[in-house]
């Protein structure tokens, strides 16, 4: 199915989190550094860890604009997702 442009929004993420999921190559990857599912696992990539380095948990309604540790990157998503 072909998704309008419509149907895309940028959002914000810290440059910083990652989770396993990230490095699917579809759209599925990036979502899942927005959407957290109940299984995912993420981690900070500036301090290799659960944490970041202000010792607040690496996930995706945490790593906020709020944070010292903050660097928003933004995000390309397509469609409604599933």
């Amino acid at each position: 199915m072909a998704t309008s442009r419509q149907d895309a929004r940028v959002v914000q993420v810290c440059r910083h989190l990652r989770t396993k999921s990230a490095f699917i190559p579809n759209e599925e990857g990036s979502r899942a550094l927005v959407e957290p599912t109940e299984t995912s696992q993420y981690w900070c990539n500036r301090s290799g860890g659960a944490t970041g380095p202000d010792n607040g948990f690496a996930h995706p309604h945490e790593c906020t604009g709020e944070r010292s540790c903050y660097l928003a990157a933004p995000l390309l998503l397509t469609g409604t997702g599933t």
